[in-house]
């Protein structure tokens, strides 16, 4: 049987919630925090953002070995529901001037992303094992942070960071460093 989460901790999750999306609505009103038009689109942000992380979970139990029919129980439904709702697609396809960086692990991605940012590749996207990167003509440096903290990203986005994507617990990042990047290694045949 899969553990539950009590209720306690649940009512938390809730709040925390709640009170983002409150904050977002203040935040974005210029005149009428009490339109409903204005709590729609704060909470749609809100809504995809958790069905963001959500899909990221299951990847990540699946990834650590848990089976459907586990995900199914945790998830409320079947475990054929499970797979049809949440198995991930495949690695993305580089275009012509991406390349994927792969196999990556929390291990040794922060290396490879460092000598590819110094080469003028950065990180667009990325996935379990692999990192999605673009040509430029600049070198860059990456970052990943774990279990950001609220206001965080804001101060780092002062600094001349971009945010390239959040999946528990991390937060990756990167910013330009304005030289000319390191010319390629030869390609092996």
């Amino acid at each position: 049987m899969v553990e539950r989460i009590e209720e306690g901790l649940a009512e938390q999750i809730r709040e925390a919630v709640t009170e983002a999306v409150n904050t977002g609505v203040r935040d974005a009103s210029h005149h009428d925090e009490t339109d409903p038009l204005l709590v729609v689109a704060v909470t749609q942000i809100a809504a995809e953002h958790a069905q963001q992380l959500l899909s990221q979970s299951v990847s990540a139990a699946r990834h650590a070995g848990h089976s459907w029919t586990a995900l199914g129980e945790r998830l409320g439904v079947t475990k054929q529901a499970a797979q049809q709702r949440y198995r991930s697609a495949d690695t993305p396809v580089a275009g012509p001037s991406q390349r994927l960086l792969k196999p990556v692990t929390a291990f040794d991605e922060m290396a490879k992303l460092a000598d590819a940012g110094a080469h003028g590749w950065h990180s667009i996207s990325y996935g379990w094992l692999y990192h999605l990167l673009e040509q430029s003509g600049q070198q860059w440096e990456h970052r990943r942070e774990a279990f950001p903290l609220p206001g965080n990203r804001k101060r780092l986005e002062a600094h001349g960071w971009t945010h390239i994507g959040t999946t528990y617990p991390w937060q990756y990042l990167k910013r330009p460093l304005g030289k000319q990047p390191l010319p390629d290694a030869p390609q092996a045949p």
